[in-house]
């Protein structure tokens, strides 16, 4: 479980995507848009370590670092478009506070090698770290470094998408942690929904319905395995008040 600053933590379980998970695509559900819904910008930059980067010590050091900033974003993620790190070697996306931290080793997600979105990191500021214990690395050690070719950044809390919503009737529903105390088994069942973080900028829904990670969401949402490789899963997500 990791916590995000903010007003209130925002309890996330953060999980990415394994070769195993199978997704249940619901074509045949009502849904009010075709389109996953839009959370966040993306801002496209060459973002690069030194090729090769510099090897540490017998200790892990830090021999590169980078930090993304937008004001009053409410998360920051990155796309590798290249990823290749010696062994023992991690390159970590972090808050400043060091709260949240997500690590990669050798070739990253799935040892793809790049073309993957790292987890996001909630908050305003990303810090982005390599850091590297080989003193004397050997001479065909992998140590290319990591290329960034684009990021994004969410809008902030409690920001609306652009995109027009369409409801029918009044607006009646409120946010899960208002029924916590008054209806504590409806608060329970709704650990089960998961945010899908689609590219790193856009939203969808599903819910977990199995013990074995077999997660239910609709067509339109998660069409295919390349699809499926470049999404974030957020399990108990709350936005800040």
């Amino acid at each position: 479980m990791v916590r995000s600053p903010g007003p209130r933590p925002q309890a996330l379980y953060l999980v990415n995507m394994l070769a195993g998970l199978l997704v249940l695509s619901c074509a045949g559900m009502a849904v009010s848009a075709q389109e996953p819904i839009r959370v966040a910008d993306e801002v496209v930059e060459t973002i690069e370590s030194p090729h090769p980067y510099p090897a540490g010590g017998p200790a892990r050091e830090a021999v590169w670092t980078h930090t993304l900033h937008w004001p009053r974003a409410s998360f920051i993620a990155v796309h590798f478009a290249r990823f290749e790190l010696a062994p023992g070697d991690v390159l970590e996306l972090r808050d400043p506070e060091g709260t949240v931290r997500h690590r990669y080793t050798g070739r990253g997600f799935q040892q793809r090698g790049g073309d993957f979105w790292g987890l996001s990191v909630p908050g305003d500021t990303m810090i982005i770290t390599l850091y590297s214990q080989t003193q004397n690395r050997d001479a065909d050690a992998d140590a290319w470094g990591v290329l960034i070719d684009r990021w994004t950044h969410g809008y902030p809390p409690g920001q609306r998408p652009p995109e027009t919503d369409a409801l029918c009737g009044a607006e009646d529903f409120r946010d899960i942690e208002c029924y916590r105390d008054s209806e504590p088994q409806a608060f329970d069942k709704g650990r089960a929904v998961v945010r899908l973080l689609k590219n790193g900028s856009a939203h969808c829904t599903g819910w977990l319905a199995s013990c074995e990670n077999h997660i239910i969401t609709n067509e339109h949402c998660v069409a295919s395995q390349g699809e499926l490789d470049q999404i974030e899963f957020q399990f108990e997500f709350k936005r800040p008040l």
